[in-house]
């Protein structure tokens, strides 16, 4: 029956959504979707940034996400994650922070500075989203870095129960 909705008995404990796709909550004017979305970036030689590129879906706001080491930058110089954003707001979603470049499997929670400003979230087309970080060198091995973040996105074409 698909018209019975979420049904769920009284308890404790997680709700657990284990769909790639996320939470989607339809009504006839609105569409709404709750979703992770996760990138990788690889940083080049002598870079002081690694883009991740369109991460960020378009008519997106973002809530909250991670940045992570998956592997670490050898044979450089030593050097730390300090911000993470997007073009023209490269602290969007963290700034201040020294995640340690050099090693892998660190992280640091992120959280957008504003839910909506201009030009970084529900945005047109998608974001995306930039990694600052000291001069790497010239690495014997290349850092590659995750982003993960939690996003809200809004589509008004609405939908109908069949």
């Amino acid at each position: 029956d698909n018209k019975r909705g979420l049904v769920q008995e009284g308890g404790t404990g997680p709700v657990d959504i284990r769909d790639q796709d996320g939470l989607k909550v339809f009504n006839p004017h609105m569409n709404a979707k709750l979703h992770i979305v996760t990138g990788t970036g690889t940083t080049a030689d002598d870079a002081t940034t690694t883009t991740i590129t369109d991460l960020v879906p378009a008519g997106s706001i973002v809530l909250c996400g991670e940045v992570a080491v998956e592997t670490a930058s050898a044979g450089g110089s030593s050097v730390n994650i300090t911000a993470v954003g997007v073009t023209g707001d490269t602290d969007a979603f963290g700034g201040n922070m020294a995640l340690d470049l050099n090693t892998a499997g660190g992280s640091n929670i992120l959280s957008p500075t504003a839910l909506m400003p201009v030009a970084r979230d529900g945005s047109d087309s998608a974001v995306s989203v930039i990694v600052t970080h000291g001069d790497v060198g010239t690495q014997s091995t290349d850092a590659v870095v995750r982003v993960s973040l939690f996003c809200a996105t809004a589509d008004t074409t609405g939908y109908t129960l069949g």
